[in-house]
């Protein structure tokens, strides 16, 4: 298990805001080399229009954690995205979006399976994600604090990136809201 918080992040300028790689795997690929299996971000849009990057070898699944985007995708499907709706689309496809958000991406390799997944959690509750040896889970703690297996503080901010090869326990400190991401690697 790795904990990352704010010092440990990558933040870049792009032409529409800035980005924060949250985490890269393996942890010496680089972004502009196309080299990564999977990479996990947040990114803020401060332009109305924005042309997404293309990720050629790639899939991609976009959450929405503040604000609300108008997304297109030419000759796929276009959606309207809400706080905490996700949208999964090819990353070789020509996109488009409408509005300031701030926004969690998840981009991995084709031929793996990724899924973002928004989990708010009560004070006191307790989850479990069980046991599965091909996968990472990541859980980005968006607001509150959870304790993991007991043992390690998760506060708002942090990511805390583990492969599946235990089962993970979740505990809430206080009312929270986490977003999971999970990458079955092939």
């Amino acid at each position: 298990m790795k904990i990352l918080k704010e010092e440990d992040y990558i933040v870049t300028e792009w032409s529409g805001g800035k980005t924060k790689q949250l985490y890269i795997y393996p942890e010496d690929a680089n972004l502009q080399e196309r080299n990564f299996i999977f990479r996990i971000s947040s990114a803020t849009v401060e332009v109305e229009e924005s042309k997404f990057s293309k990720f050629e070898g790639y899939d991609r699944e976009l959450m929405v954690i503040d604000g609300k985007l108008e997304i297109k995708h030419d000759e796929h499907h276009s959606a309207v995205l809400n706080q905490f709706d996700v949208d999964s689309f090819s990353g070789e496809w020509n996109t488009i979006s409408h509005g300031k958000v701030t926004d969690f991406n998840l981009i991995y390799k084709k031929g793996n399976v990724g899924k973002l997944i928004y989990l708010p959690m009560v004070k006191e509750q307790v989850l479990e994600f069980p046991h599965a040896s091909t996968s990472l889970f990541a859980i980005y703690v968006y607001e509150g604090g959870v304790l993991i297996n007991n043992s390690k503080l998760i506060k708002e901010g942090n990511l805390l990136v583990s492969r599946l090869d235990q089962v993970i326990r979740i505990r809430s400190l206080e009312d929270s809201a986490l977003i999971i991401s999970r990458i079955s690697i092939r």
